[in-house]
């Protein structure tokens, strides 16, 4: 049995400690169990504690990880998705008005539409189609306001120029496409 006041190590019958002469404590052996057992009780439960701490700090920093992941991958697919409408370029169309090719050019940036332009465009074609240049300044100024083809009005005094003009600006547009690009080169890889 050890002593409570020094610690030194005394043989079971004794009543004073060898060492410093104070009163020896006589314990059961259920109480010497219950004594020792209660120090064992106690660090295992603090064990306990910091292994249910750590589990649940490991757990919310599972989930946040995946929140995170979850929104950051949808703000990416989100981002890409609005700056890269057009492959960047210089895209043309053909117009055939009678016996002639009228050539329209498109410009793009990734996100925009920077400007419709008539090209080749000689005197008979001007002589014979007058309003086919004022159109398209026209429809060309509302389309890069609106950097849409869609919802455009056309006036009763050039519906049917307006509409020859929209045909082929929505063919030339769709060349400039991203979407419109991966097509066409699946459809050139097919033999």
């Amino acid at each position: 049995m050890f002593c409570t006041k020094c610690g030194t190590n005394n043989e079971d019958n004794n009543a004073f400690c060898k060492n410093c002469g104070a009163k020896m404590v006589i314990n059961s052996t259920d109480n010497q169990s219950i004594v020792g057992n209660s120090g064992v009780a106690h660090a295992h439960n603090s064990m306990k504690i910091v292994m249910i701490v750590g589990v649940a700090v490991l757990v919310i920093f599972v989930v946040g990880r995946l929140f995170v992941k979850k929104e950051s991958s949808s703000n990416i697919v989100s981002t890409v998705q609005v700056t890269n409408t057009y492959v960047p370029g210089i895209y043309s169309g053909s117009l055939l008005l009678g016996k002639g090719n009228v050539e329209l050019q498109i410009t793009v940036d990734k996100d925009r539409i920077s400007s419709i332009n008539l090209t080749n465009v000689d005197e008979n074609i001007t002589t014979f189609y007058p309003l086919l240049v004022p159109t398209l300044n026209q429809l060309s100024e509302i389309i890069i306001s609106q950097q849409s083809i869609e919802n455009i009005s056309y006036s009763d005094e050039n519906h049917y120029t307006s509409m020859l003009l929209m045909q082929t600006i929505s063919e030339t547009l769709s060349l400039a496409q991203v979407n419109g690009e991966s097509n066409e080169m699946e459809n050139s890889q097919i033999p």
